[in-house]
């Protein structure tokens, strides 16, 4: 049986048309010794992490947007960065959404 977190990565590089990286990204290399590094190989121009944790917390806030929209007949985008950094956002969507934005991916289209 596959750890759970393998399945996840395994889920989420079909979702990109990218393959799972194995020996847990960092340690793996290509044949030419360059490191590939990610979790999801096989995606041009794309670093991909994922994360299978009991609890995150944007994920835990998110969950009341979801009830909102969802008790509105809507559908939901929750997002959130750190105070004092704009650079980097934090996009909490439905399943659904998120293989659809990777599909953006996956086409060239982002």
């Amino acid at each position: 049986m596959d750890k759970s977190w393998k399945a996840w990565e395994r889920e989420v590089a079909k979702w990109f048309g990218g393959r799972r990286n194995p020996l847990s990204g960092m340690n793996n290399v290509s044949d030419n010794g360059s490191r590939r590094v990610g979790d999801v190989v096989g995606v041009d121009g794309l670093v991909v992490e994922c994360k299978l944790l009991k609890s995150v917390a944007p994920i835990r806030r998110a969950r009341t947007t979801a009830r909102l929209a969802r008790e509105n007949g809507k559908r939901f985008v929750h997002i959130e960065r750190e105070k004092g950094d704009r650079k980097l956002v934090c996009f909490v969507v439905d399943v659904e959404t998120a293989k659809r934005i990777a599909g953006l991916f996956k086409e060239g289209k982002v």
